[in-house]
């Protein structure tokens, strides 16, 4: 509910057509009845619909924000790593010959027993001195710091967890950053409520958010929805069985039961008390 209170203090997009429920496939009105279904009957839902629709989702393209490559230089450091570029983590860098060697510098502050700030300017030349990795697995004490860093380094990624492990599984066949806004490092896995089907990695704002896009079109949350990329590989959710149960609990609420869950009452039969409500 807060959401569509958020959407309605927004202003209208004249470039957006508002229509009714009937302009969404049947999945995705299945979908987003389901997300709503606390607040909204589908009678209510329809009548809300034109107002939903003539107000953009916030979806806040980011574009390539990160590399995803990392080498590890000469000087004992990884540095962020473009394959057709090289060494790419500075302007000073990006500003030296293609093939390098790169040139970095950093600006080091300090404060002295007097209480005096101090700071030192050190400049040093980088070779590659191994093969490119993925910047995400790089452990933040072994990255390049450089104080004129022009790009940002993606969250690192601890594979000593079996569900990141599980992830980075999943984001190896259907791709790494977000499917929808861009958003670079390791995001998460979106998947169909009803089928379990992975539909997507998505960063968390658009994870938690674009269930509830109510646009036939001119969206990008709309036309993840409508074409998910990672649908083909038919790889389903993990732990798929106590996240339908969730699902199963909440479409209930509201009296209404796609007819698609035969298997989730029988887990919940087997496993009474599992699966709390989200």
């Amino acid at each position: 509910m807060r959401y569509f209170e958020h959407r309605m203090r927004q202003p209208a997009d004249p470039t957006l057509t508002p229509h009714g429920l009937d302009a969404l496939s049947p999945d995705r009105q299945r979908t987003l009845l389901w997300r709503i279904a606390r607040d909204f009957t589908r009678d209510e839902a329809a009548e809300h619909m034109p107002e939903w629709t003539a107000r953009p989702c916030p979806v806040y393209p980011r574009g390539p924000s990160t590399y995803t490559g990392a080498v590890l230089g000469d000087d004992g450091r990884h540095h962020l790593w473009h394959e057709n570029t090289g060494i790419v983590c500075t302007e000073e860098a990006a500003a030296s010959p293609e093939g390098g060697p790169w040139a970095h510098k950093d600006t080091y502050v300090w404060k002295t027993a007097e209480k005096r700030l101090r700071q030192r300017t050190v400049s040093w030349q980088v070779q590659p001195a191994g093969e490119p990795v993925h910047a995400d697995l790089v452990p933040w004490a072994e990255r390049c710091w450089a104080q004129d860093s022009i790009l940002r380094w993606p969250e690192w990624v601890d594979m000593s967890s079996p569900k990141t492990r599980e992830r980075w599984r999943v984001a190896e066949q259907a791709g790494f950053g977000c499917s929808v806004c861009g958003g670079g490092g390791l995001a998460f896995m979106d998947h169909d409520p009803f089928t379990g089907l992975i539909r997507g990695m998505l960063c968390t704002h658009c994870n938690n958010n674009v269930d509830l896009c109510p646009h036939a079109e001119g969206c990008m949350w709309g036309e993840y929805l409508d074409d998910p990329p990672a649908v083909h590989l038919g790889l389903m959710y993990p732990r798929l069985a106590n996240t339908r149960a969730r699902t199963l609990e909440r479409v209930a609420l509201r009296g209404w039961d796609p007819g698609l869950f035969a298997d989730v009452r029988a887990w919940r039969e087997r496993n009474p008390g599992q699966g709390a409500l989200w």
